[in-house]
Protein backbone atom coordinates (compact mmCIF):
# COMPACT_ATOMS: atom_id res chain seq x y z
CA UNK A 1 0.00 0.00 0.00
CA UNK A 2 1.29 3.29 -1.01
CA UNK A 3 1.67 6.50 1.66
CA UNK A 4 -1.15 8.99 0.98
CA UNK A 5 1.87 11.21 0.50
CA UNK A 6 3.16 9.32 -2.53
CA UNK A 7 -0.38 9.52 -4.05
CA UNK A 8 -0.89 12.75 -3.73
CA UNK A 9 2.46 13.45 -6.12
CA UNK A 10 1.13 11.39 -8.33
CA UNK A 11 -2.68 13.24 -8.40
CA UNK A 12 -0.33 16.52 -8.75
CA UNK A 13 1.92 15.26 -11.31
CA UNK A 14 -1.29 13.67 -13.22
CA UNK A 15 -2.97 17.22 -13.92
CA UNK A 16 -0.32 19.80 -13.65
CA UNK A 17 -1.17 23.35 -11.86
CA UNK A 18 0.32 26.55 -11.63
CA UNK A 19 1.36 27.42 -8.24
CA UNK A 20 3.41 31.03 -6.89
CA UNK A 21 5.84 30.99 -4.01
CA UNK A 22 5.58 34.59 -3.41
CA UNK A 23 8.97 34.84 -1.07
CA UNK A 24 12.14 34.85 -3.25
CA UNK A 25 14.61 36.12 -0.98
CA UNK A 26 14.52 32.72 0.79
CA UNK A 27 16.94 30.44 0.23
CA UNK A 28 14.17 27.78 0.86
CA UNK A 29 11.77 28.65 -1.60
CA UNK A 30 14.61 29.03 -4.32
CA UNK A 31 15.03 25.38 -3.72
CA UNK A 32 11.73 24.30 -3.25
CA UNK A 33 11.02 25.61 -6.55
CA UNK A 34 13.53 24.03 -8.61
CA UNK A 35 12.75 20.85 -7.02
CA UNK A 36 8.98 21.15 -7.48
CA UNK A 37 9.66 21.93 -11.14
CA UNK A 38 12.18 18.58 -11.84
CA UNK A 39 9.65 16.35 -10.15
CA UNK A 40 7.10 17.71 -12.23
CA UNK A 41 4.64 18.61 -9.63
CA UNK A 42 3.42 22.18 -10.47
CA UNK A 43 4.16 24.89 -12.93
CA UNK A 44 5.94 27.38 -10.48
CA UNK A 45 6.20 31.56 -10.52
CA UNK A 46 8.68 32.97 -7.81
CA UNK A 47 7.93 36.72 -6.51
CA UNK A 48 10.96 38.49 -6.29
CA UNK A 49 13.89 40.35 -7.71
CA UNK A 50 15.36 38.28 -10.61
CA UNK A 51 19.34 39.42 -9.26
CA UNK A 52 18.66 37.91 -5.99
CA UNK A 53 16.50 35.08 -7.29
CA UNK A 54 19.71 33.90 -9.32
CA UNK A 55 22.38 34.73 -6.70
CA UNK A 56 20.00 32.54 -4.17
CA UNK A 57 19.79 29.61 -6.99
CA UNK A 58 23.66 29.50 -7.22
CA UNK A 59 24.08 29.83 -3.67
CA UNK A 60 21.94 26.68 -3.34
CA UNK A 61 23.37 24.80 -6.48
CA UNK A 62 19.79 24.72 -8.02
CA UNK A 63 18.92 26.05 -11.70
CA UNK A 64 16.01 28.60 -12.72
CA UNK A 65 15.89 26.97 -15.56
CA UNK A 66 11.64 25.50 -15.89
CA UNK A 67 10.06 28.06 -13.81
CA UNK A 68 9.56 32.15 -14.07
CA UNK A 69 10.18 34.89 -11.52
CA UNK A 70 7.95 37.89 -11.24
CA UNK A 71 9.09 41.06 -9.74
CA UNK A 72 5.90 43.02 -8.39
CA UNK A 73 8.59 46.34 -8.96
CA UNK A 74 8.89 46.08 -13.08
CA UNK A 75 5.75 43.77 -13.75
CA UNK A 76 3.47 45.24 -16.39
CA UNK A 77 0.49 42.79 -14.34
CA UNK A 78 1.11 45.33 -11.24
CA UNK A 79 -1.10 48.57 -12.71
CA UNK A 80 -3.85 46.41 -13.09
CA UNK A 81 -3.46 44.58 -9.63
CA UNK A 82 -3.40 48.37 -8.11
CA UNK A 83 -6.54 48.77 -10.00
CA UNK A 84 -8.70 45.77 -9.06
CA UNK A 85 -7.08 46.28 -5.55
CA UNK A 86 -8.74 49.63 -5.10
CA UNK A 87 -12.22 48.18 -6.33
CA UNK A 88 -12.03 45.28 -4.21
CA UNK A 89 -11.07 46.96 -0.84
CA UNK A 90 -13.39 49.95 -1.92
CA UNK A 91 -15.92 49.98 1.14
CA UNK A 92 -13.66 48.86 3.48
CA UNK A 93 -10.57 50.68 3.30
CA UNK A 94 -10.37 53.97 0.88
CA UNK A 95 -7.06 53.63 -0.70
CA UNK A 96 -5.63 55.99 -3.31
CA UNK A 97 -4.04 54.38 -6.62
CA UNK A 98 -0.59 54.92 -5.74
CA UNK A 99 -1.42 53.49 -2.34
CA UNK A 100 -2.52 50.56 -3.52
CA UNK A 101 0.44 50.12 -6.37
CA UNK A 102 2.76 50.25 -3.31
CA UNK A 103 0.66 47.39 -1.24
CA UNK A 104 0.58 45.24 -4.42
CA UNK A 105 3.59 45.82 -4.67
CA UNK A 106 4.25 43.72 -1.92
CA UNK A 107 5.29 40.12 -2.68
CA UNK A 108 3.29 38.44 -0.67
CA UNK A 109 -0.24 40.28 -1.88
CA UNK A 110 1.08 40.43 -5.30
CA UNK A 111 1.64 36.46 -4.78
CA UNK A 112 -2.45 36.23 -3.27
CA UNK A 113 -3.29 38.57 -6.59
CA UNK A 114 -2.04 35.85 -9.18
CA UNK A 115 -4.32 32.88 -7.70
CA UNK A 116 -7.42 35.50 -7.49
CA UNK A 117 -7.18 36.31 -11.09
CA UNK A 118 -6.60 32.88 -12.14
CA UNK A 119 -2.66 33.92 -13.41
CA UNK A 120 -1.82 30.79 -10.75
CA UNK A 121 -3.72 28.04 -9.63
CA UNK A 122 -2.24 28.17 -5.68
CA UNK A 123 -0.07 29.87 -3.09
CA UNK A 124 2.37 28.64 -1.01
CA UNK A 125 4.15 31.19 1.62
CA UNK A 126 5.33 31.60 5.32
CA UNK A 127 8.86 30.45 5.23
CA UNK A 128 9.87 34.21 5.62
CA UNK A 129 6.82 35.47 7.00
CA UNK A 130 4.46 35.49 10.01
CA UNK A 131 0.60 33.95 10.06
CA UNK A 132 -0.74 37.49 10.47
CA UNK A 133 1.39 38.36 7.23
CA UNK A 134 -0.01 35.58 5.23
CA UNK A 135 -3.39 35.93 6.35
CA UNK A 136 -3.70 39.92 5.59
CA UNK A 137 -2.52 38.85 1.93
CA UNK A 138 -4.78 35.81 1.19
CA UNK A 139 -7.70 36.66 3.62
CA UNK A 140 -9.16 39.50 1.42
CA UNK A 141 -7.76 39.17 -2.15
CA UNK A 142 -8.23 35.68 -2.49
CA UNK A 143 -11.24 35.39 -0.38
CA UNK A 144 -13.65 32.78 1.89
CA UNK A 145 -15.71 29.94 -0.28
CA UNK A 146 -19.16 30.81 -0.71
CA UNK A 147 -20.10 27.13 1.12
CA UNK A 148 -18.27 28.30 4.71
CA UNK A 149 -18.48 32.04 6.46
CA UNK A 150 -14.81 31.36 8.04
CA UNK A 151 -11.36 29.93 6.21
CA UNK A 152 -9.73 27.52 8.53
CA UNK A 153 -6.87 25.44 8.35
CA UNK A 154 -5.51 21.30 8.50
CA UNK A 155 -2.70 19.34 8.22
CA UNK A 156 -2.20 16.47 7.06
CA UNK A 157 -0.80 13.84 9.06
CA UNK A 158 1.45 10.87 7.29
CA UNK A 159 2.00 7.95 10.05
CA UNK A 160 4.57 5.22 9.96
CA UNK A 161 2.22 2.62 10.59
CA UNK A 162 -0.64 2.38 7.95
CA UNK A 163 -3.36 0.82 10.91
CA UNK A 164 -5.22 4.37 10.80
CA UNK A 165 -6.85 6.34 8.56
CA UNK A 166 -5.77 5.94 4.38
CA UNK A 167 -2.57 4.36 4.02
CA UNK A 168 -1.83 5.78 8.05
CA UNK A 169 -3.40 9.57 6.34
CA UNK A 170 -5.27 11.24 9.08
CA UNK A 171 -6.16 15.14 8.62
CA UNK A 172 -6.61 17.01 11.64
CA UNK A 173 -8.57 20.23 11.87
CA UNK A 174 -8.09 22.96 12.60
CA UNK A 175 -4.51 23.24 13.86
CA UNK A 176 -3.30 26.83 12.76
CA UNK A 177 -6.13 29.97 12.28
CA UNK A 178 -9.44 29.71 14.49
CA UNK A 179 -8.23 29.87 18.63
CA UNK A 180 -12.01 28.96 19.69
CA UNK A 181 -14.50 28.35 17.35
CA UNK A 182 -18.60 28.81 17.90
CA UNK A 183 -20.32 25.82 16.65
CA UNK A 184 -21.61 27.48 13.61
CA UNK A 185 -17.59 27.79 13.02
CA UNK A 186 -16.96 24.33 14.05
CA UNK A 187 -19.58 23.22 11.59
CA UNK A 188 -17.55 24.88 8.81
CA UNK A 189 -14.54 24.19 9.53
CA UNK A 190 -16.09 20.23 9.13
CA UNK A 191 -18.06 21.01 6.15
CA UNK A 192 -14.25 22.80 4.71
CA UNK A 193 -12.27 19.05 5.71
CA UNK A 194 -14.73 17.04 3.47
CA UNK A 195 -13.61 18.51 -0.03
CA UNK A 196 -10.01 18.32 1.66
CA UNK A 197 -10.50 14.43 2.04
CA UNK A 198 -11.58 14.14 -0.99
CA UNK A 199 -8.89 16.25 -2.93
CA UNK A 200 -5.93 14.41 -0.83
CA UNK A 201 -7.01 11.02 0.55
CA UNK A 202 -9.94 10.46 -2.84
CA UNK A 203 -12.03 8.50 -0.71
CA UNK A 204 -15.23 9.57 1.07
CA UNK A 205 -14.72 11.37 4.36
CA UNK A 206 -15.33 10.30 7.76
CA UNK A 207 -15.48 12.76 10.23
CA UNK A 208 -15.47 12.71 14.01
CA UNK A 209 -15.88 15.46 15.15
CA UNK A 210 -13.43 15.26 19.01
CA UNK A 211 -14.63 15.77 22.25
CA UNK A 212 -13.82 14.26 25.74
CA UNK A 213 -16.94 12.64 25.52
CA UNK A 214 -18.66 10.12 23.30
CA UNK A 215 -22.34 10.29 22.88
CA UNK A 216 -23.44 11.71 26.40
CA UNK A 217 -20.87 10.17 28.64
CA UNK A 218 -19.86 13.38 30.23
CA UNK A 219 -21.93 16.60 30.50
CA UNK A 220 -20.02 20.09 30.08
CA UNK A 221 -21.30 23.25 27.58
CA UNK A 222 -18.07 22.76 25.76
CA UNK A 223 -19.06 19.13 25.42
CA UNK A 224 -22.71 21.00 24.05
CA UNK A 225 -20.51 22.94 21.55
CA UNK A 226 -19.63 19.41 20.04
CA UNK A 227 -22.99 18.10 19.38
CA UNK A 228 -24.76 21.37 18.24
CA UNK A 229 -21.81 21.79 15.56
CA UNK A 230 -22.11 17.78 14.59
CA UNK A 231 -25.86 18.55 13.52
CA UNK A 232 -25.25 21.96 12.24
CA UNK A 233 -22.47 19.90 9.84
CA UNK A 234 -24.58 16.62 8.65
CA UNK A 235 -27.46 19.31 7.90
CA UNK A 236 -25.23 21.51 5.95
CA UNK A 237 -23.40 18.72 4.41
CA UNK A 238 -26.45 16.91 3.49
CA UNK A 239 -27.63 20.56 1.74
CA UNK A 240 -24.37 20.60 -0.17
CA UNK A 241 -25.01 17.22 -1.49
CA UNK A 242 -21.34 16.17 -0.32
CA UNK A 243 -20.54 12.84 0.15
CA UNK A 244 -19.56 12.06 3.80
CA UNK A 245 -19.94 10.89 7.11
CA UNK A 246 -20.19 13.20 10.13
CA UNK A 247 -20.74 11.72 14.03
CA UNK A 248 -20.20 13.26 17.39
CA UNK A 249 -19.18 13.96 19.61
CA UNK A 250 -16.56 11.56 20.17
CA UNK A 251 -13.77 10.50 22.15
CA UNK A 252 -10.43 9.69 19.64
CA UNK A 253 -10.32 6.04 20.77
CA UNK A 254 -13.81 5.41 19.58
CA UNK A 255 -13.00 7.45 16.57
CA UNK A 256 -10.30 5.57 15.03
CA UNK A 257 -10.79 1.94 16.61
CA UNK A 258 -13.27 -0.17 15.14
CA UNK A 259 -14.43 -2.62 18.68
CA UNK A 260 -14.19 0.79 21.20
CA UNK A 261 -16.84 2.77 18.67
CA UNK A 262 -19.00 -0.42 18.37
CA UNK A 263 -18.81 -0.25 22.12
CA UNK A 264 -18.79 3.49 23.06
CA UNK A 265 -21.14 4.54 19.50
CA UNK A 266 -22.83 2.12 17.91
CA UNK A 267 -24.43 2.20 14.58
CA UNK A 268 -22.42 5.32 14.12
CA UNK A 269 -21.71 5.76 10.50
CA UNK A 270 -17.64 6.38 11.00
CA UNK A 271 -17.75 2.55 12.36
CA UNK A 272 -14.11 3.64 14.35
CA UNK A 273 -12.54 4.20 11.06
CA UNK A 274 -12.09 8.36 11.04
CA UNK A 275 -9.93 9.61 8.47
CA UNK A 276 -10.79 13.23 9.35
CA UNK A 277 -10.70 14.47 12.91
CA UNK A 278 -11.85 18.01 13.59
CA UNK A 279 -11.10 19.14 17.23
CA UNK A 280 -12.85 21.51 19.43
CA UNK A 281 -10.74 24.34 19.06
CA UNK A 282 -6.96 25.73 18.31
CA UNK A 283 -5.41 24.35 21.90
CA UNK A 284 -6.42 21.02 20.98
CA UNK A 285 -5.90 20.82 17.46
CA UNK A 286 -2.36 22.53 17.32
CA UNK A 287 -1.22 20.43 20.12
CA UNK A 288 -2.40 17.23 19.12
CA UNK A 289 -1.25 17.41 15.58
CA UNK A 290 2.21 18.51 17.29
CA UNK A 291 2.27 15.34 19.38
CA UNK A 292 1.36 13.32 17.00
CA UNK A 293 4.51 14.36 14.74
CA UNK A 294 6.79 14.70 17.83
CA UNK A 295 5.45 11.02 19.63
CA UNK A 296 4.13 8.86 17.03
CA UNK A 297 6.61 9.67 14.58
CA UNK A 298 4.19 11.11 12.07
CA UNK A 299 5.39 13.26 9.05
CA UNK A 300 3.09 16.74 9.59
CA UNK A 301 2.24 18.41 6.20
CA UNK A 302 0.51 21.95 7.29
CA UNK A 303 -1.13 23.93 8.62
CA UNK A 304 -2.58 24.14 5.12
CA UNK A 305 -5.52 26.78 4.93
CA UNK A 306 -9.21 25.24 3.99
CA UNK A 307 -12.30 27.24 2.90
CA UNK A 308 -10.90 29.89 0.54
CA UNK A 309 -11.96 30.55 -2.85
CA UNK A 310 -8.85 28.97 -3.66
CA UNK A 311 -6.07 26.94 -2.06
CA UNK A 312 -3.12 28.75 0.01
CA UNK A 313 -1.07 27.42 2.49
CA UNK A 314 0.74 29.18 5.28
CA UNK A 315 4.23 27.43 5.87
CA UNK A 316 6.07 27.22 9.05
CA UNK A 317 8.80 29.91 9.20
CA UNK A 318 11.09 26.84 10.53
CA UNK A 319 9.65 24.60 7.37
CA UNK A 320 12.86 22.61 4.84
CA UNK A 321 12.72 23.09 0.89
CA UNK A 322 11.07 19.95 1.27
CA UNK A 323 8.32 21.19 3.69
CA UNK A 324 7.81 23.53 0.95
CA UNK A 325 7.69 20.79 -1.87
CA UNK A 326 5.07 19.12 0.16
CA UNK A 327 2.65 21.29 0.94
CA UNK A 328 3.08 23.06 -3.03
CA UNK A 329 1.70 18.95 -4.19
CA UNK A 330 -1.14 19.40 -1.47
CA UNK A 331 -2.01 23.18 -2.75
CA UNK A 332 -1.77 21.72 -6.33
CA UNK A 333 -4.09 18.50 -5.36
CA UNK A 334 -6.65 21.35 -3.71
CA UNK A 335 -6.83 23.27 -6.90
CA UNK A 336 -7.31 20.31 -9.27
CA UNK A 337 -10.49 19.68 -6.34
CA UNK A 338 -11.78 22.66 -6.71
CA UNK A 339 -11.62 22.69 -10.60
CA UNK A 340 -13.32 19.04 -10.75
CA UNK A 341 -16.43 20.81 -8.96
CA UNK A 342 -16.98 22.91 -11.20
Amino acid sequence: MKKATELIWERARAQVQHIVLPEGGDPRTIKAAAKITAEKLARVTVVGQPDTVAALAQQQGVTTAGWDVIDPRTSPLTDQFAQDFVALRKGKQDLSLDDARKLISDEMRFGAMLVRTGTCDGFVSGAAHATADVCRAVFPIIGISPQVKIASSFSLMQLPLFDFGVGGALIYADTGTVINPNAEQLADIAVATASVAWALLGVRPKIAMISCSTKGSAKDPSIDKVIQATALAKARIAELKIEADVDGEMQGDAALIPAICASKAKGSPIEGRANVLVFPDLNCGNTCYKLTERLAGAVALGPVFMGLKKPASDLSRGCSADDIVGIAAIVACQAIGQKAKG
